[in-house]
């Protein structure tokens, strides 16, 4: 809800991921001290910063794809004078480019990707970094062994063979 157009400071957003984990939790009836990597996995979602990286890209591919030749020129200008350490809109995209693997801002300026082309392409660089990441995390904890994760964005097989009343989803709860 807009939170893709703003600079968000890394403790905002350590609160907005806490947030969003305790919710998570919640929703699963898990205690709160369940690992972060289970609750994501179990449920089939990224933490919530993967999608808000996500818009803000989709954000840069809609500046980079519109026909206002100032502003694709202002966010290169922009891009250009800022130092890497500035809190600029601009900075924290050409990171999250670097981050996430992906052309960087010179290149896709010159580039003619389609929106479907580019959201693709990000949807895919966003969900294969953070599926590593689970992955490592998954192996660096003996108590995480059993559990498999399916791709980004399907549910664990426990969620995905309930039905929407509250009977099957207190049957389908895990005990962590």
């Amino acid at each position: 809800y807009g939170l893709e157009s703003i600079h968000i400071s890394p403790t905002s957003t350590k609160k907005l991921d806490k947030f969003h984990l305790q919710l998570l939790c919640t929703l699963q009836s898990a205690p709160k001290r369940t690992s972060s990597t289970a609750v994501y996995i179990t449920i089939g979602i990224l933490p919530i910063t993967a999608y808000i990286h996500k818009r803000r890209l989709t954000l840069l591919g809609n500046i980079l794809r519109s026909n206002n030749k100032t502003m694709k020129g202002w966010t290169l200008y922009m891009a250009g004078i800022k130092p890497p350490t500035s809190k600029s809109w601009f900075i924290s995209i050409q990171v999250l480019l670097t981050k996430y693997s992906l052309p960087s801002l010179v290149q896709l300026y010159e580039a003619t990707l389609s929106r479907l082309q580019w959201k693709k392409t990000v949807s895919e660089a966003i969900d294969k970094y953070w599926q590593n990441g689970l992955l490592t995390e998954i192996s660096a904890k003996s108590t995480l062994f059993y559990l498999k994760p399916p791709q980004a964005g399907i549910p664990h097989t426990c969620w995905s063979t309930v039905e929407s009343n509250s009977k099957d989803v207190r049957r389908a709860q895990a005990k962590y």
